[in-house]
């Protein structure tokens, strides 16, 4: 396929990529079970989660692909939510503003009560 991406419109590059993932879902061959060691990731993607019957569809808004979609099981929910949980519980806490220390209160002769 010779097609020049950067004289394509985005709406056209869009469609093309559309495509493309579609057909990749109908070929026999899989994905890898492993993910890759080496990824570009989005960072703090836009995201919508929605009950659909017992799955959650969470959607993701990937830079590249637009928004993807997957559906997850409630016992893969849990275990999503669990492990989500660890994590954040795992980070670092973000650096806090500095802030400045509390103003006394004039009169009363100076002491914090």
């Amino acid at each position: 396929m010779n097609t020049d991406l950067d004289s394509l419109s985005t709406a056209d590059l869009d469609a093309l990529i559309a495509r493309a993932i579609h057909a990749r879902t109908k070929r026999g061959e899989p994905h890898p079970d492993k993910p890759p060691q080496e990824f570009e990731a989005t960072l703090n993607p836009a995201w919508f989660v929605f009950l659909a019957g017992a799955d959650s569809i969470v959607q993701f808004r990937h830079a590249g692909a637009g928004w993807i979609s997957v559906a997850i099981p409630p016992p893969e929910r849990a275990h999503l939510a669990t492990m989500l949980t660890h994590h954040a519980l795992l980070a670092p806490p973000p650096p806090q503003p500095a802030q400045a220390p509390p103003s006394l209160a004039s009169g009363g002769g100076g002491k914090v009560h």
